[in-house]
């Protein structure tokens, strides 16, 4: 399930971005910069959410919740990136 919505977010902002006109190389640097920034937004509302919805909703008890949740964002954030390298960022 998480790896559909990391592959998700990665397609609507490759489409995002190959749909603009870059013309120059700061501009093309930018939308790097911008997509790399949502990535990162993104891995943290997702898996913190995740992580709270695990621990308060369901009632599974995580010991050590910004841990594991610091933990989620950091492996969902590294498979966006694999999946933007693979996409040619």
């Amino acid at each position: 399930m998480f790896s559909r919505i990391c592959i998700l977010a990665r397609a609507v902002l490759f489409l995002a971005v190959s749909r603009s006109k870059i013309t120059s190389r700061a501009e093309n640097l930018a939308a790097k910069s911008i997509q790399i920034a949502i990535g990162v937004v993104v891995a943290l509302v997702v898996r913190f959410g995740i992580t709270w919805l695990a621990d308060s909703m369901i009632g599974l008890h995580i010991p050590q919740f910004a841990d594991t949740a610091l933990f989620l964002s950091i492996t969902f954030f590294s498979f966006f990136l694999l999946i933007s390298a693979v996409m040619s960022l």
